[in-house]
């Protein structure tokens, strides 16, 4: 396309050239033969310049053509037969348009004496096209003489900018409509874009902040004009890094920070990303920033970390306390063992010599009984045989427990019955009951399986 404008912009200046050279070759010769050889001079240029030309040209006089390029014809599917001599009526859908460009090309050539006009042509197959115009008059002073026009057919270029147009107004629609609030800022660091969510965070309307410079961008967050993360893509800065609370760098120049500030008169805590803005080339022509308010989040997460300081804090209290449980257990049963070892040796101190004394007194008889049922429970009081059992087999009775001891010492049937002053069919029951509940086989001897728990 550069090099049609080029082309069309020579031609032009081709033509200027040789409308002077006409008039200065009018002026100069006055003999016929002279002036015959000028113009036809003249008449060659104009027509090598005419079939050379890569742009479509047509001569026309009076609004009808005289002369027609084969670019033009072609351009627009007719043959020469089919337009020299008729009017361009042919090339317009109506007669408002026709009349409309009529009436601009002569004005301009007037006032001028250069006329370029946008309009649209159809082909002959019905095709609509969109048209530029450039005439220049054949005779500089003289319009009557006809005029050179030339025509850009531009249709696909028209069609390519509003394909452009249309594309960046999705994405200014689609960067508006961003969940996030974000805005875009050029190399001068002025504003190019500022969503709604932008608008509703910071309470700026993008009208007042589009086009502005100097910061701007900055007074919404910190209240006055300084180097922000949108700032720092394209100009590193530390000592504003270390402003925010935490900054991650990543390939290509991203930046992640988060920090608190104020919003509206409210403290809050953002999140941010940054990174350069680069045109279809890849070349950086800016840089965007997006911003996310985290203020639920962060107070959440902080109060998460208080609340797991707190628990370790009461964690190492429950431990401690359970340190100081263990040493008083600890305690506990070594007293109660010093404790049971103290009344043990009481009993067989102090009672159980006295009880063999009034054994040996009272051999016989309804009292000796009793002395020796008084002697069997103290025995069993103080047994770790007994204790063993009880503890370990919680099941037994205390009359099982009793007979059970009594086994273990070698005591018969008949002197069980005369301790306890029980049936001997009544030893025998609790001797079963004993092997049931302790799962002893009748093959194994219940005495040796009793003094095996001691």
């Amino acid at each position: 396309m550069q090099d049609k404008n080029k082309t069309k912009k020579q031609l032009i200046n081709e033509l200027a050239e040789m409308r002077r050279q006409v008039v200065e070759l009018e002026k100069s010769l006055t003999e016929p033969r002279q002036t015959a050889e000028a113009l036809h001079k003249s008449e060659a240029i104009l027509r090598s310049v005419f079939k050379a030309t890569p742009v479509g040209i047509a001569i026309m006089k009076d609004r009808v053509f005289q002369n027609a390029n084969k670019v033009w014809l072609e351009n627009l599917g007719y043959s020469e037969s089919e337009v020299i001599g008729r009017p361009p009526r042919i090339l317009y859908k109506d007669e408002e348009e026709y009349e409309r460009v009529g009436r601009e090309l002569f004005t301009s050539l007037s006032e001028k004496g250069l006329a370029s006009v946008q309009t649209k042509f159809r082909r002959k197959d019905g095709a609509v096209r969109d048209i530029i115009l450039t005439s220049v008059p054949l005779h500089p002073v003289d319009l009557s003489a006809g005029a050179v026009v030339a025509f850009e057919d531009i249709t696909d270029r028209k069609r390519a900018k509003n394909t452009l147009q249309e594309l960046e107004r999705r994405l200014v629609d689609i960067v508006d409509f961003l969940p996030d609030a974000t805005f875009v800022r050029d190399l001068q660091g002025r504003i190019i874009v500022w969503n709604k969510a932008m608008e509703e965070m910071t309470g700026a309307r993008a009208k007042d902040m589009l086009g502005k410079g100097d910061y701007e961008y900055a007074l919404p967050f910190y209240g006055k004009r300084r180097p922000i993360m949108i700032d720092l893509v394209l100009k590193p800065d530390k000592k504003i890094e270390r402003k925010y609370d935490m900054v991650i760098k990543k390939p290509g120049h991203f930046l992640i920070a988060e920090g608190w500030t104020s919003l509206k008169g409210e403290k809050v805590f953002l999140w941010g990303k940054a990174s350069p803005f680069c045109n279809s080339k890849g070349k950086i022509v800016g840089s965007v920033e997006s911003v996310r308010d985290i203020t639920d989040r962060k107070q959440y997460e902080d109060a998460i970390n208080k609340r797991e300081k707190e628990l370790g804090n009461k964690t190492r209290e429950l431990e401690d306390m359970n340190a100081a449980l263990r040493v008083l257990l600890k305690q506990r049963e070594s007293d109660r063992k010093e404790f049971e070892e103290k009344i043990l040796t009481n009993i067989k101190v102090l009672i159980l010599p006295h009880i063999e004394q009034l054994k040996m007194q009272l051999r016989t008889g309804e009292n000796r009984r009793h002395i020796d049922i008084l002697e069997s429970n103290l025995k069993e009081i103080v047994s770790p045989f007994a204790r063993t059992l009880s503890a370990v087999y919680s099941n037994l009775t205390n009359r099982e427990i009793q007979i059970a001891n009594l086994i273990k010492e070698e005591k018969t049937t008949k002197e069980i019955t005369e301790v306890l002053n029980i049936s001997e069919s009544a030893v025998n029951i609790h001797r079963y009951r004993i092997r049931q509940k302790l799962n002893i086989d009748k093959r194994r001897n219940l005495r040796t399986f009793l003094s095996s728990l001691s």
